[in-house]
C-alpha cells in the first residue's frame, strides 16, 4: 500500500511538474522567507537570468520592483503587498541587461492542508510592448485633435443622431 501511495505521489508531482513548466505566464514560487522555490523558463526570459542564478537566491537579490515617480524600490514581501495581491501601475523591474520591463502581477499564497502559508505564487507577465503601444495610441490621438483644431476649414463631430459633439476653434468662430 505504501509503494502504492509513493508511486502516485511521484506521478503528481511529475504532471505538476510539467503543468506548472508549460505555463506561459511568468512564475516563482518562493517560500515564506523569501528564497525562490521554483522558476519557469518564461520568468528566465523576463529576468534574462540563468536557472542557476536564479534557484535558491532570495527573491529580493533577483527582483527588485519600482514605480514610476517613486526613486525607493517595493518591498515585494511586505504583508501591503502580499494583502493587495498585486503590483501598483507603473511598476517595473531593471532585468540583467539593464532594461526597464514593465510589469503586471498576481500574488497567491501557497497554503498547506492545515492552512499554514508555506510561501507564495507571482504569476507576471511584461507589458512594456503593451504600454508602448498605449502611448503610441494616446500620442496619435492627441495628434488628430490637433490637427482638428488647426484646420482652417469649420469643422464639427455629429452623432449618428445629428448631435454635434464637438466643434473646432473655426467653427465656433463662424
Amino acid at each position: 500500500m505504501k509503494r502504492m501511495r509513493d508511486e502516485l505521489e511521484k506521478q503528481n508531482k511529475n504532471i505538476l511538474i510539467s503543468t506548472l513548466l508549460s505555463v506561459g505566464e511568468a512564475m516563482i514560487t518562493i517560500d515564506v522567507k523569501g528564497a525562490i522555490t521554483f522558476v519557469n523558463d518564461p520568468a528566465l526570459e523576463v529576468l534574462k537570468l540563468s536557472f542557476e542564478k536564479v534557484i535558491g537566491a532570495s527573491i529580493t537579490d533577483i527582483v527588485t520592483i519600482h514605480v514610476v515617480g517613486d526613486d525607493a524600490p517595493l518591498d515585494i514581501l511586505s504583508p501591503q503587498m502580499i494583502e493587495r495581491s498585486g503590483l501598483p501601475k507603473g511598476s517595473y523591474l531593471i532585468d540583467a541587461s539593464g532594461q526597464h520591463v514593465f510589469l503586471s502581477a498576481k500574488f497567491s499564497e501557497l497554503l498547506a492542508e492545515d492552512g499554514k502559508c508555506l510561501g507564495y505564487v507571482i504569476v507576471f507577465r511584461d507589458i512594456t510592448n503593451l504600454l508602448k503601444a498605449e502611448n503610441r495610441v494616446e500620442r496619435e490621438k492627441n495628434s488628430l485633435e490637433g490637427m482638428f483644431e488647426l484646420m482652417t476649414s469649420g469643422l464639427a463631430i455629429v452623432s449618428s443622431k445629428m448631435i454635434i459633439k464637438k466643434i473646432n476653434k473655426t467653427f465656433g468662430r463662424i
